[in-house]
């Protein structure tokens, strides 16, 4: 079982039965600006985490749930995953928060970490954004990241920030 950790925060395996965290966090509409998808339920996220125990956690990839480590609050998600129909033996990160947890550095914070631990399995790591989502873009910025290109992914154009081993001198 992964567990990543940061100074403020840490990260564990999605359990049965935390759909319920997805359904939360997507229910803002402010989070879900941005994702061009529809907002998971309860149900549809029990699905995923039962996908993701059986074919992602063993790979050590997947979604994990992001908590605040002063008092265990949840406050979204980060993933590390295969990326998704364009290069092989690329990895991706992401991560989704709730509103009321923006802009005080948790997602370059844990994005950090994720890059450590994905350079153990790989030399280039990617993420993605859509054009106006410009506070992500500053993220895989102070992440060292480098735009690569746009690209459509599933009808939505989008940035493609990418990093190679070596690159990540930000600590």
């Amino acid at each position: 079982m992964m567990r990543l950790e940061s100074e403020r925060l840490y990260l564990k395996e999605f359990e049965t039965g935390e759909g319920y965290l997805f359904e939360a966090l997507d229910s803002n509409d402010n989070v879900v600006k941005y994702t061009g998808k529809t907002k998971m339920t309860r149900e549809q996220g029990n699905k995923y985490i039962e996908h993701m125990q059986s074919v992602m956690y063993p790979e050590g990839l997947g979604f994990y749930a992001c908590y605040l480590k002063n008092d265990d609050e949840f406050i979204g998600w980060f993933h590390l995953r295969k990326e998704m129909g364009l290069e092989t033996n690329v990895l991706e990160i992401g991560y989704r928060l709730k509103e009321n947890y923006w802009g005080q550095g948790y997602a370059t914070e844990m994005s950090k970490e994720l890059l450590d631990y994905g350079f153990t399995k790989t030399d280039l790591i990617s993420a993605i954004t859509v054009n106006e989502n410009t506070a992500s873009q500053k993220v895989m910025l102070k992440l060292n990241m480098s735009y690569d290109k746009n690209l459509d992914y599933h009808g939505f154009d989008v940035r493609r920030y990418i990093i190679h081993r070596g690159e990540h001198l930000y600590k």
